[in-house]
């Protein structure tokens, strides 16, 4: 355990000043940039935070990355014969109470460079440890010794007690760190981004789009000052000599209030006229950096631009399928990330501490698969059965996601036989058609469907025979029988 000596030590700021082995002042620098030379007296990661809230095309690439992640499928797989564990596992995530926000909290670490997440443990009915809430801490209160270990702030935690319930001071997350002491086990959960040997707390994408996030921020206050300058023409009143003060300061006034009034009075010994500034274009420069700034903050979080270039370019349609594809390649790494974590943390100490020693864990993963041309997948599978390859039946029901019938449920077949059974018994098809089928003459009364010549029931059995020429609405004719195949 490596203790804090000194008290005034702001512990978001300690890794980058006086953690062993680090030697980069990186996070330093951007917050003396933040106050120009100056002491930053919040921490780095309420920085972070406070990009993600005033930079709009920030938080945007940020939330489609990770919502493209957090959209995909999850699975639960076994990794041995132990499916008793499988569903254990998969029965208390399903009930994890804010599922999404829990591994959206987790993911906060891609952005911040690395993210913690407490776990509050309890018993169930069957007197089984499983998860019954979680809390999510904020980075400041951590630290990592050199072996990558998470040490706990105290403040805000205590050796031996866990954590307790604390409130920082009004506007502020930092506290004044008195010392450190290891995590318990089974207790935090760690996402680390970025990780190296020479920074266990990661280089999150706020970090790298940090000068891109400077640049844009101070280009649009000089754009505003720009528009306020330019945007509209300065006004130019002259009043003729021997004007008194008091009507000179009226007119004053006159003339600010047409920024933003429509017109005004004056009288004939005041004239009134507008100074046009030349050459003084329209501000694209502002804009264009503005722009440039967006795409690289697009390719830092999501490797492309196509993908997130508000329409103000055109581009070819492969083109942005490439974009596309570079973009799924970070959700895949994303996703591989998330479910290292999930893995080693929460699923083997579920396993850990309710199954005898040994019990295979099972596997947490994201289905990162894109989803399938069911069109050419049909083609394909229609071309397999052509070439002889047995297909099981499951196969078509779980590639294109239709429900299989259960037993005794009436199901309909698209082959000739069932369908043209289906036909006959729903009056699809007329008399005057079955018969063509048949290769049988028409008759007059042809016309009707056949649903009208079936009695109650799941219909008539229809046979090839001798031609029947009488009309079925006679007294004298015989109705078609269920159990004995009659002729049309």
């Amino acid at each position: 355990m490596r203790e804090l000596t000194d008290t005034l030590l702001n512990p978001a700021e300690s890794w980058w000043t006086t953690l062993a082995g680090t030697g980069t002042r990186a996070a330093l620098d951007l917050l003396e940039t933040e106050t120009a030379g100056g002491r930053y007296q919040r921490s780095v990661y309420e920085l972070f935070a406070e990009m993600e809230e005033k930079d709009g095309h920030l938080y945007s690439v940020l939330q489609t990355r990770l919502n493209g992640l957090l959209g995909l499928p999850r699975h639960i797989q076994p990794t041995g014969d132990a499916q008793q564990s499988v569903d254990f596992v998969r029965g208390v995530l399903d009930r994890l109470p804010r599922a999404e926000e829990f591994l959206r909290a987790l993911l906060d670490g891609v952005a911040k460079g690395f993210a913690v997440v407490e776990l509050i443990w309890g018993y169930d009915a069957q007197r089984r440890i499983v998860v019954q809430d979680w809390l999510a801490h904020p980075q400041e209160h951590f630290l990592f010794d050199a072996r990558g270990r998470l040490l706990l702030l105290s403040p805000p935690f205590r050796p031996g007690r866990g954590s307790e319930e604390w409130l920082p001071a009004a506007g502020r997350t930092t506290v004044v760190a008195q010392g450190a002491f290891p995590a318990p086990p089974h207790k935090f959960i760690v996402l680390t981004f970025g990780r190296d040997a020479r920074n266990p707390y990661g280089r999150g994408l706020a970090q790298r789009a940090y000068w891109l996030y400077w640049f844009k921020k101070n280009n649009l206050k000089f754009w505003s000052i720009y528009n306020e300058k330019f945007g509209s023409p300065t006004a130019i009143a002259t009043y003729s000599p021997g004007t008194p003060e008091d009507e000179r300061a009226r007119l004053l006034d006159v003339v600010e209030a047409l920024q933003t009034d429509c017109g005004v009075v004056l009288p004939e010994s005041v004239s009134l006229r507008f100074l046009e500034t030349m050459g003084r274009g329209d501000g694209g420069t502002y804009a264009a950096f503005a722009d440039w700034c967006n795409d690289e903050m697009s390719k830092v979080v999501l490797g492309a631009t196509l993908t997130s270039g508000e329409g103000r370019r055109s581009g070819s349609m492969a083109l942005g399928s490439i974009h596309d594809a570079v973009r799924q390649d970070y959700i895949e790494a994303d996703a591989r990330l998330l479910a290292g974590v999930m893995n080693e943390t929460i699923v083997r100490w579920l396993v850990e501490l309710n199954f005898p020693k040994g019990t295979p864990a099972p596997r947490w993963s994201v289905d990162v698969n894109p989803p399938e041309n069911l069109v050419q997948q049909t083609q394909i599978d229609r071309e397999l059965i052509e070439l002889g390859v047995p297909l099981p039946l499951s196969h078509f029901y779980e590639r294109y996601g239709r429900s299989h019938p259960t037993d005794g449920e009436r199901a309909i077949c698209y082959d000739d036989s069932n369908l043209f059974q289906y036909h006959l018994q729903y009056g699809v098809l007329t008399v005057n058609e079955v018969r063509a089928r048949l290769n049988l003459e028409p008759v007059p009364w042809g016309e009707r469907p056949t649903a009208a010549l079936a009695p109650s029931g799941d219909g008539a059995v229809l046979s090839r025979g001798r031609a029947q020429t009488g009309d079925p609405s006679d007294g004298d004719s015989e109705r078609i029988s269920e159990t004995e195949p009659r002729e049309l």
